[in-house]
């Protein structure tokens, strides 16, 4: 079973998670611009904007991520970018079902239901990330 931090780790991790939810917030407004344009303005279907918007929006967190957040990782950058898309091309997945059902079954507005799924998503993507795209099992250093 996972420990909780200790009291001298908390500020610390609790850094961390400020830091990668500042690249985080930075990206999902990065990519909430994107799906409106390439949804609303270039009339691509709402799923493939989506796609698109992971893509583009990702390789470019990654830098963000890895320099501001977790610059204690010691993953290759290669390494760390493509387990960056495996970690998130499965929450892609996920969200994929869940932008789906959310428009086109319940009936919300796409840029809603993206907005929604990125705050909704963020303590997820913090901790996939930190252990497994960044190999960040122990305690952070800063």
């Amino acid at each position: 079973m996972p420990r909780l931090p200790s009291t001298e780790q908390l500020p610390r991790t609790l850094g961390s998670f400020l830091r990668f939810a500042l690249v985080g917030a930075i990206s999902a407004a990065a990519s909430l611009l994107l799906f409106h344009l390439l949804s609303n303005w270039a009339g691509i279907h709402y799923l493939l904007a989506f796609l698109a918007t992971f893509l583009v929006v990702n390789a470019v967190a990654h830098s963000g991520t890895r320099y501001y957040a977790f610059s204690e990782s010691h993953v290759p950058m290669r390494q760390g970018l493509l387990r960056q898309y495996c970690v998130g091309g499965g929450l892609l997945m996920l969200n994929m079902v869940l932008m789906n059902t959310m428009v086109a079954g319940l009936g919300w507005v796409p840029l809603v239901a993206a907005a929604l799924l990125s705050v909704l998503g963020l303590p997820v993507n913090y901790l996939l990330h930190r252990k497994f795209t960044f190999g960040l099992n122990g305690k952070p250093t800063r």
